[in-house]
């Protein structure tokens, strides 16, 4: 029996590493034996690959070292495993209302097997598309130019690529948007801003008359990891305590910590500060929220929202909705690469 092609989008981000079903920090370990009470692992040419929340530094260029093919092994055994499971659980459930004989019914491992060949989507950024689509495509086939072959927390997974394509990130994440109230919606409009606040950057798309305008697009570094540094930085000058990204973390997620209220206060201020950094920034490149409604795509906007919302009349957004999905982008690659293979 041929391998079934299956189409999946990847969004290598500088904070995650995104499919339409997972999410994984965009940093890793390398062992060669496989560390004590690790919750997930990849094995892969006889070394042991641990995901890290130090999420790796800023690069523009991801296809100057193997941390994208890394990641992006991360990414896809991950999606194959969550959709075989699936599969497989379906199938499960199937047996057990129609009393069929349960022995026949697929398991997980056996599904991977089935579905192994990729079409791939992925992505850069719009500023970037020119210099780095096609550079980020031949980086894929190279490194997918035969079968990999890797060992994910104890399922065996192999990878052949069909075909790669690199899509515009945002842009995809716009074309995979489905709003709830879809009467309502910000992309009704024939004229509106895409802003995703990301690991390290916050990129800006706009739209004039139904088609993206160039001239209004731009990418700043003031994403979720560079305002982490600022704050660590801020709250040590201040207080002498040296707090660590985790911690910020959960602070903003309403996790429990033992961080005092006062110095909690103190982070949250300056959290919304970098909003309106990020917005004063925008403002001053040329957007007008007054009169152009905006779309906040991405996890870092989702963790944002409700700062986005105590400081919007200070820089007249008066019209804007998020994407609810943080994993739109990738979520977008597999529309559109769906599109292009036309299935």
């Amino acid at each position: 029996m041929g391998k079934k092609i299956i189409n999946l989008g990847l969004d290598i981000g500088n904070y995650d590493v995104k499919t339409v079903n997972t999410s994984t920090p965009s940093g890793f370990n390398v062992f060669t034996t496989k560390p004590y009470g690790v919750s997930e692992y990849l094995l892969y040419e006889g070394k042991y690959y641990i995901p890290s929340m130090d999420r790796f530094a800023y690069v523009q260029d991801k296809t100057k070292n193997e941390n994208a093919f890394v990641m992006s092994l991360f990414g896809i055994s991950k999606e194959l495993i969550a959709r075989a499971k699936k599969k497989a659980e379906r199938q499960q459930k199937k047996a057990e209302e129609t009393s069929s004989y349960l022995p026949n019914v697929i398991n997980v491992q056996d599904a991977l097997n089935e579905t192994c060949t990729l079409n791939l989507g992925v992505g850069v950024p719009p500023t970037h598309y020119a210099t780095l689509a096609q550079k980020t495509i031949d980086y894929y086939k190279e490194h997918f130019s035969g079968p990999v072959v890797c060992e994910f927390n104890g399922y065996m997974i192999e990878i052949n690529l069909n075909f790669c394509q690199c899509y515009p990130q945002d842009i995809a994440a716009v074309c995979g948007y489905v709003p709830k109230k879809k009467d309502d919606s910000v992309i009704n409009f024939s004229s509106y801003y895409a802003i995703d606040i990301g690991g390290w950057t916050v990129d800006v798309i706009t739209f004039i008359n139904n088609e993206l305008d160039n001239t209004k697009c731009d990418s700043k570094p003031l994403g979720i990891l560079p305002m982490y540094e600022s704050i660590i930085k801020h709250v040590e000058e201040e207080t002498g305590k040296r707090i660590t990204k985790d911690i910020i973390g959960s602070i903003l997620a309403g996790k429990p910590t033992l961080v005092p209220e006062g110095i909690k206060d103190f982070i949250l201020n300056d959290v919304k500060n970098h909003i309106r950094l990020i917005l004063g920034e925008l403002a001053q490149f040329g957007l007008s929220f007054d009169l152009y409604p905006t779309l906040f795509i991405g996890g870092g906007s989702l963790l944002f929202r409700k700062y986005i919302d105590e400081v919007k009349d200070e820089f007249g957004l008066i019209k804007y909705e998020f994407i609810e999905n943080p994993n739109a982008n990738a979520l977008g690659y597999e529309k559109l690469i769906r599109q292009t293979n036309n299935n």
